[in-house]
């Protein structure tokens, strides 16, 4: 059996390329209301928690945005700076700067942090590489993510 070294997109993955190609191939402006994600389940053959986590992917990128009840509206992502991720990264390098998170302090797991933010995983992930290539955290073997000694506030 032979492995690829390329991931194959996870299903709410392509449900969202889907929706973000109705977007464009409709020409939805921004503030235009998406059908509910049970009509989207439907049409597109699919359980509405996939549904849910692709809408939820799209709001991170800054496609869709949230309204109330469930319901979700086409975004504009160019007023989205920072992104998600940007913002996550300048509360921790804060916590880290403030003391809150001292050097050493072993960080949450991602999906700790995920549950927090309320943020999918790949948020955090994002949020996680900013903060290491700041400098803010390091790798440690058969530990996890920790502060540093001087956590620089990652400049976004």
């Amino acid at each position: 059996m032979t492995r690829t070294t390329a991931s194959t997109p996870t299903l709410y993955e392509r449900v969202a390329t889907q929706i973000r190609d109705r977007i464009a191939r409709h020409g939805m402006p921004p503030g235009t209301t998406l059908p509910s994600a049970t009509k989207l389940s439907q049409e597109y053959d699919v359980d509405p928690f996939r549904v849910y986590r692709a809408l939820e992917l799209l709001e991170v990128q800054g496609q869709v945005r949230r309204l109330a009840r469930g319901r979700w509206a086409v975004d504009d992502p160019a007023e989205h700076e920072p992104l998600m991720y940007r913002r996550i990264a300048d509360i921790l390098a804060a916590q880290i700067e403030e003391g809150t998170l001292r050097a050493g302090d072993l960080l949450p797991s991602a999906g700790v942090l995920a549950s927090e933010y309320r943020v999918p995983q790949a948020v955090i992930r994002a949020t996680l590489r900013q903060l290491e290539a700041a400098g803010a955290i390091v790798i440690e073997h058969h530990r996890g993510r920790v502060t540093t000694e001087k956590a620089p506030v990652p400049s976004c």
